[in-house]
C-alpha cells in the first residue's frame, strides 16, 4: 500500500530539484536575451528529473516501471531535440518578445525567473507525477489490462506528436507554402495532431502508473490535458494563427479542434 509519507517523500524532493533546475537555466536565458530556450529544454528536464531520481530513490523495479521509464526517454529525447532543431537560429519565440515588450527589457530579465523558469518547472512537477510511480514499489497491481491499454494509448499519442511534427516542419520547409494552411495528413483529422498527441501520451504514462496501484498519476494527463486545450497550447495557437492567416477560419470549419476525426473523401 502506498503511504502518504513515501509519496510525499519522493515528490517533494522533485520539486526543490525541478525549481533548482530551471534556476540554473534562467541565468543563461538572460544571457541570450532569449527566454524561448525553456522550450528545447522540457523534455529535457524531465530526463535529468528522472536521473536525479533514479540517483537518490534507486533504479527502477520491475518490468512496469522499467517501461515507464523506458517511454519517458524516447519522449524527452525526440521532443526536445525536435524543438532544438526546429528553434535554432531563430531568436526568441514571438510569445516572450510580447512578453519582453509588456515588462520592459529592464524588467523581463528578473521576471522570468518566476513567469516563466519556475512556472514552467512547476508545472513539469505536476506532470512529473505518473514518472513517481517508478519509486513507490508498492507491489500493488491491478492487472496487465490497464497498463496494455495504458501503453497502445501512448504509442498512438507518440505516432500522433511525432508524425504531426515531422508533416508540419516539412510543410514549413517549402517556401511555396508560405501563408497556406497544412490541411493534409493528420492536419487534416485535427487541427492540433501534436497536442492531441502529447495528452495521449500523458495519458498513457498516467495509466501505467495506476497499474501499479498509484491513482495519483492520473492528476497528470488531466493537467496537461486541460493546459494544452484551455491555455498555453490549442487557445493561443489558434488566436495568434486567426490573425495571420485569414484562411484559418475556413480551415476552423473543416477539421476538428483537438480530437481527431477521419476526414471525409474529397
Amino acid at each position: 500500500m502506498i503511504t502518504t509519507e513515501h509519496f510525499l517523500g519522493i515528490w517533494l524532493p522533485l520539486l526543490g530539484f525541478i525549481l533548482t533546475m530551471m534556476t540554473l537555466l534562467w541565468p543563461v536565458s538572460v544571457l541570450l536575451r532569449n527566454a524561448s530556450i525553456v522550450d528545447p529544454f522540457w523534455g529535457l528536464g524531465f530526463l535529468i528529473s528522472a536521473f536525479y531520481g533514479c540517483l537518490k530513490f534507486g533504479l527502477p523495479h520491475g518490468i512496469l516501471s522499467w517501461t515507464l521509464l523506458s517511454l519517458l526517454v524516447v519522449w524527452g529525447i525526440r521532443l526536445s531535440a525536435y524543438l532544438f532543431i526546429r528553434n535554432f537560429g531563430k531568436g526568441e519565440d514571438p510569445r516572450y518578445q510580447a512578453f519582453r515588450a509588456k515588462y520592459g527589457s529592464e524588467r523581463y530579465w528578473y521576471v522570468s525567473l518566476f513567469q516563466v523558469f519556475w512556472l514552467q518547472g512547476f508545472i513539469m512537477w505536476i506532470v512529473f507525477l505518473p514518472v513517481t510511480a517508478i519509486w513507490m514499489n508498492s507491489g500493488a497491481k491491478l492487472g496487465t489490462g490497464i497498463a496494455a491499454f495504458g501503453l497502445v494509448l501512448w504509442i498512438i499519442g507518440f505516432l500522433f506528436e511525432a508524425v504531426g511534427d515531422w508533416q508540419l516542419w516539412r510543410f514549413k520547409r517549402n517556401p511555396l507554402n508560405k501563408g497556406k494552411i497544412l490541411d493534409k495528413g493528420l492536419w487534416a483529422w485535427t487541427r492540433h495532431p501534436n497536442y492531441f498527441g502529447e495528452s495521449l501520451i500523458w495519458w498513457g504514462m498516467g495509466l501505467i502508473a495506476t497499474s501499479q496501484g498509484f491513482w495519483f498519476g492520473l492528476i497528470s494527463p488531466i493537467a496537461i490535458t486541460w493546459l494544452l486545450v484551455k491555455i498555453s497550447g490549442v487557445k493561443m495557437t489558434e488566436e495568434k494563427l486567426r490573425k495571420e492567416k485569414p484562411a484559418y477560419s475556413d480551415y476552423i470549419l473543416k477539421v476538428p479542434s483537438f480530437f481527431p476525426k477521419m476526414p471525409k473523401k474529397r
